[in-house]
């Protein structure tokens, strides 16, 4: 099964919701997106442009391109509408459990059944948020770091019954041009394999690859089979 991602949708445009879209667009995804606060995301914009890059990690989108980015995006008038293609679906909403739960139901019921569904959530493992959706085998956790601040990163977990694929399929489509992924706690089930074990599946699966000397495109969380916590730099 290969599994290809060209739409994404974000859920919640506020500061990493904002970002994330932008540099999705910028990387050559057809974006859509959806805020209730209709102008949030333009304040998301603004608040970026005032960052003093000199001060702060390079970011991927030089603050000149930020406009060109946020013109790329299609921002629609209600949920449904933004997720009823989408591929890839990243919900960035408040960290409140009914509120996501709430939002899942209604990304599941409103995005195609093959759409993979994600989380940008820092506290909340994508096993509290599977339960709510037809599909857990597609659910993944994609926390983005702030990357107007240079942090060009995101943490990456599986559920309790993501699919190996889907979990490949986001590790290669995420927008980020050098991106660190790293594993996330999912369950208090301790993990077994060592390191290079882990390193090993993840290239196995193509979810990783060699460039110059020890520089790697993406480092991921482990089978999602076996959960547990491990950094691999």
């Amino acid at each position: 099964m290969t599994i290809k991602i060209e739409k994404v949708t974000v859920l919640g445009l506020g500061t990493l919701g904002a970002q994330i879209a932008a540099q999705a667009a910028v990387s050559g995804y057809d974006v859509s997106a959806y805020d209730p606060d209709e102008k949030v995301f333009h304040s998301s914009m603004e608040a970026f442009m005032t960052i003093d890059q000199s001060k702060v990690r390079p970011s991927p989108i030089k603050v000149s391109e930020w406009s060109a980015a946020a013109g790329k995006i299609k921002m629609l008038s209600s949920l449904s509408q933004a997720v009823s293609e989408a591929d890839l679906v990243i919900e960035v909403v408040p960290e409140n459990l009914d509120l996501k739960l709430k939002i899942w139901r209604e990304m599941d019921e409103a995005a195609p059944e093959d759409a993979i569904l994600a989380t940008n959530s820092s506290s909340m493992p994508v096993s509290k948020l599977e339960g709510a959706v037809r599909h857990p085998e597609r659910c993944l956790n994609t926390h983005f770091y702030h990357m107007t601040m240079g942090q060009n990163m995101a943490d990456v977990m599986g559920g309790t019954m993501t699919n190996a694929e889907v979990l490949k399929a986001g590790l290669i489509a995420l927008p980020l041009e050098a991106p660190f992924f790293r594993d996330r706690h999912c369950s208090s089930r301790q993990n077994r394999w060592s390191p290079l074990t882990e390193f090993l599946w993840l290239y196995k699966i193509g979810a990783i690859e060699f460039r110059v000397g020890i520089a790697i495109k993406s480092l991921a969380c482990l089978n999602p089979e076996i959960p547990g916590i491990y950094q691999v730099f």
